[in-house]
This record gives C-alpha cells, sequence and structure tokens, in this order.
C-alpha cells in the first residue's frame, strides 16, 4: 500500500528525517496515530530501517503491538521481512508475543515473512528466540517452501532439518463460473487434454447463465480475471488455457484494474506480472488506454506496496539464465507502457534497487538499460 505524504509523523519517518519526528512529537502528537492509508510513523520507520528513528518513537511510548490500521501487519512482520535484526530484536523484546502472531490476509508469523523473503539472518534470529519452524501460511506452505526459492534452505545452517509434510488439499471456491475456472486450469495440469472442454464450460457459464464476471470469489475475493492468474500451475497446456480464458473474459468485458476485495488487493495487471504472462499483459493493455493501463501498472498493492514492476524485478532476481530472458523482455514492454521504475514498495525499495542486485554484471547492465528504457 503507498505510504502517501499526508501524516507529518509517517512522512518524517518515510524520508528519515529525525528533526521533522522530533518536532512533531514535541508538538504533541500520539506517536500512534495511523495516516488515512493505514500506517503509523513507527511501522514506516521499522520498514525503511530507520534504527534512530525507531528508537525516538519507542521513547515517546509507540506501540510495537500496533498493527497496520488496514492490513493489520506489525512491526514485527515488516522488519523481519526487511530483515532488519536490531529493530526486530528490539521489537520483540518489547512485545514477545508478537513473535508468533499471523497476518491475517496470509497467516504469515515474522518467521515466515523472513523466509518469505530470504532474509536468512532474521530466520536464523527468530528460531534462536524460539519462533514456531512448524508453522504454516493460510495456504499451507512451510518454511521450507517459502525460503526455497532465494537458495537451498537445506544448507543453511539457521534452518532446522525439514519434517516430512502432506500437502493441504486444495480450497475450491464456491461460485460456478469461479469454480469452473480453478477446477478447469487444475484438471488440464494433470490432464493436458481437458483445456478445450473448460473453455466450453466456462463460455457456457458466462454467456448462457450470465455468471457476474465482477463477483469476488474466495479466500482473497478475487474476481475472475485476478483468479485465473493467482492460480498456481506450469506447463505448456495450463499457459494456453490461462491464455485462452483472459482472452475470452477480457472480451466478454472484464476489467483489467478490478482489485482484489481482501488486503492483498492486487489487480490482473499485477498477478499477469507475477507470472510472466506477456501475452496477458498485452491483451488487457488492448482493453485500456495508454494512461489507464499507466495507472494500473503502477498500482500499489495493500499488502506489501509492489507494483507489476517490482514483482517483475523480483522474480528475475530469482531467475535461471533462460527465464531471465523473459523477465527482460516483460521488463521492457512494461516501461514502454508506463510503469515506473522509481516507484517504493512498503519498504521503500524501488524495480531500480531491485535491478542492482542483480549478481551477474551482463545480466544487472541490460535490466538497468530495460528500465532506463533504452533499446536494447
Amino acid at each position: 500500500m503507498s505510504i502517501g505524504v499526508s501524516h507529518p509523523g509517517v512522512d518524517a519517518a518515510r524520508q528519515g528525517n529525525e528533526e521533522a519526528l522530533r518536532q512533531w512529537l514535541a508538538a504533541g502528537n500520539p506517536p500512534d496515530t495511523p495516516s488515512p492509508s493505514g500506517w503509523t510513523a513507527l511501522l514506516v520507520a521499522v520498514a525503511r530501517g530507520h534504527t534512530a528513528l525507531v528508537e525516538r518513537l519507542l521513547a515517546h511510548g509507540a506501540d510495537p503491538s500496533r498493527p497496520h490500521a488496514i492490513t493489520q501487519v506489525l512491526p514485527g512482520h515488516l522488519a523481519a521481512r526487511a530483515g532488519h535484526v536490531p529493530i526486530l530484536a528490539r521489537l520483540l523484546a518489547l512485545a514477545p508475543a508478537t513473535r508468533e502472531a499471523r497476518i491475517p490476509i496470509n497467516g504469515h508469523t515474522p518467521l515466515l515473512q523472513a523466509a518469505a523473503w530470504g532474509r536468512f539472518d532474521a530466520v536464523r534470529f527468530l528460531l534462536a528466540q524460539g519462533a514456531d519452524p512448524d508453522v504454516v501460511t493460510a495456504e499451507g506452505q512451510d518454511l521450507w517452501t517459502l525460503a526455497a526459492p532465494h537458495g537451498d534452505p537445506a544448507l543453511d545452517p539457521g534452518l532446522p532439518p525439514r519434517p516430512p509434510a502432506e500437502a493441504p488439499p486444495p480450497i475450491a471456491p464456491k461460485e460456478p463460473l469461479a469454480a469452473a475456472l480453478i477446477a478447469g486450469l487444475r484438471q488440464t495440469a494433470h490432464d493436458p487434454g481437458q483445456g478445450r472442454a473448460v473453455l466450453a464450460e466456462v463460455t457456457r457459464l458466462v454467456v448462457e447463465e450470465k455468471a457476474d464476471l465482477t463477483a469476488p470469489s474466495g479466500p482473497q475475493g478475487q474476481p475472475p480475471l485476478v483468479m485465473i492468474l493467482s492460480e498456481p500451475g506450469d506447463g505448456a497446456a495450463v499457459g494456453v488455457l490461462r491464455l485462452e480464458l483472459a482472452r475470452f473474459l477480457l472480451a466478454q468485458g472484464a476489467d483489467p484494474l478490478q482489485t482484489e476485495v481482501g488486503p492483498t488487493g492486487a489487480n490482473a495487471l499485477g498477478r499477469a506480472a507475477a507470472g510472466n504472462a506477456l501475452d496477458i499483459l498485452k491483451l488487457c493493455a488492448e482493453r485500456l488506454e495508454p494512461a489507464s493501463l499507466a495507472l494500473g501498472l503502477n498500482h500499489s498493492a495493500p499488502a506489501d506496496g509492489r507494483t507489476a514492476l517490482h514483482e517483475t524485478l523480483e522474480r528475475a532476481l530469482r531467475a535461471q539464465p533462460l527465464p531471465f530472458e523473459g523477465w527482460l523482455t516483460q521488463t521492457r514492454w512494461l516501461v514502454a507502457a508506463g510503469a515506473d521504475p522509481d516507484a517504493e514498495d512498503d519498504l521503500g525499495v524501488t524495480p531500480r534497487h531491485l535491478a542492482h542486485r542483480l549478481t551477474d554484471p551482463g545480466a544487472r547492465y541490460r535490466m538497468l538499460d530495460a528500465l532506463a528504457g533504452l533499446p536494447r
């Protein structure tokens, strides 16, 4: 979610301006007063890693157990996600009960947040503090599953041996159209020949049964277009079906800018970007005016403040040489379509910052050129 600048204390914390924060507190402003977008100054200072500001706010009575007013994310979750271990230690010393606190939208504890973002120093610290290593997310993902995209967690000395685990049963939505979409993608993953029948059933539900293309469904409150872009599933047949379903839903009037109802708040453009579904991004672009497309691409997701370009760069960081080319091509397209390479997420990280983290010099230079809009 965009932090915004309509709150003097939050603005000072975002900028790391200790003097402005001191003056704001000296004027008698309660330190936990949230901004219109739900942020407190402490949440922002923690997310940005401004240790001196965190200490000043705590000294003035800021509550380390006070969550974000909308997402219910705690300061400890943000410190773990950003890997700010000294700040995390300070927060847990003051509010030890927050060590196992869950984010309602995804069930993440601070430990799971640290694992999901590859912050292994924070993982080791939290395990040493007694954090439960067997906790799972709302979707049944464990510590090791979340950590795997950031390296081999079995090789990290901070992680205990991985216990055997059973996959949780998938959640099926109740609405007929949503159920047909999810079941169809899952069936096609196991039987590639199912794609045509799935598309026929979805067509029947929309054309004959007048299924609502805007109706939110499932735990995240997703409209059908967002739902098909969020459902996991690899393989050529699933990719083809996903593309054809998106083409059909868009032709029937699905709105690429409609967001999930839940606090995650993603739209179809962000979900497509996260899946490297450039063909679907282009289909969405055909339905939007250029200004609306740019607005949708720069939509800041409430859960973490990331845009479509953040999603692309995060995954490019994890890519092997061949998949990297797909993320690079998508980055070029996004920038040409109006995506902002300098948009900040909740931690103050921009897509350009992420590009600088690429370890291969050639990949790093090519990605930075793409973000600058330079020709290949």
